[in-house]
């Protein structure tokens, strides 16, 4: 967040009321803690195939702290303990076909359902953790629906990296 402000005020077109967060997570990413902890600032929030250390590889984990951070939260929380604070829009994309990622995900959409926040969803069959042109092309729309006055495209045909390799 520090990093775009200080963007945006060397190219003050930048504009921070209208942040959006991407990510095709992995385990050592957090990106879905800059969502639900910082949605006053990302506004719209698009995650792939959401991970947790804590349903990895034991190698991956990192032990849960005790003490609470200035949020009244543990210092490493997890994500569905973070989802009082989330306001903002957010798609969760999840590939059906992926065996160790779909508990991390179904535990924040328990909590976020619970909390009663509005949430998006999207779960594709035989989709690994991965992208594909398909989601890329939901997570665009999203972003262009959520952060701009602009409607996109009607089923934009998008070509992906998976297509162009099929094609040769």
């Amino acid at each position: 967040m520090a990093g775009l402000r200080q963007l945006a005020e060397r190219y003050p077109y930048m504009d921070l009321d209208r942040v959006g967060l991407t990510a095709n997570e992995n385990p050592s990413s957090n990106a879905i803690y800059g969502s639900l902890l910082h949605s006053d600032f990302y506004k719209v929030t698009v995650i792939h195939c959401m991970p947790d250390p804590r349903f990895c590889e034991a190698s991956l984990s990192e032990a849960l702290e005790i003490s609470k951070s200035p949020h009244n939260l543990p210092i490493t929380p997890s994500p569905e303990d973070c989802v009082d604070l989330f306001s903002g829009k957010l798609l969760l994309i999840l590939g059906m076909g992926s065996w160790a990622m779909h508990q991390p995900t179904f535990l924040l959409v328990d909590s976020l359902k619970k909390a009663n926040k509005d949430f998006d969803m999207l779960c594709i069959p035989n989709l690994q953790h991965a992208t594909c042109s398909y989601t890329q092309r939901r997570e665009w729309d999203y972003l262009v629906s959520h952060l701009t006055s602009d409607e996109p495209p009607k089923q934009f045909h998008l070509i992906g990296w998976q297509e162009l390799l099929l094609q040769r």
